[in-house]
């Protein structure tokens, strides 16, 4: 069992990633690795995208207060 993400990119979970390797043993730890790499990408990533989209939403909040101010103050 996987996770997709929202762009599409399949991550494996970590359970699977500790079974692996114990089906692997030691000669293919390139693959745990890997695939314990390409989740920690991917939490970056969303980490990054969530950083942003706050920010955005601060910024939006910001301008709806100015913007109910300015029409407060016209009606005033």
């Amino acid at each position: 069992m996987s996770w997709k993400t929202v762009n599409g990119t399949t991550i494996e979970y970590p359970f699977a990633i500790a079974a692996a390797a114990v089906r692997l043993g030691r000669d293919d730890v390139n693959e745990i690795v890997a695939a314990t790499r390409r989740i920690h990408d991917q939490a970056r990533r969303l980490d990054m995208q969530v950083r942003d989209l706050q920010a955005e939403n601060l910024r939006l909040r910001h301008e709806n207060e100015f913007m109910l101010r300015l029409l407060n103050e016209r009606d005033d």
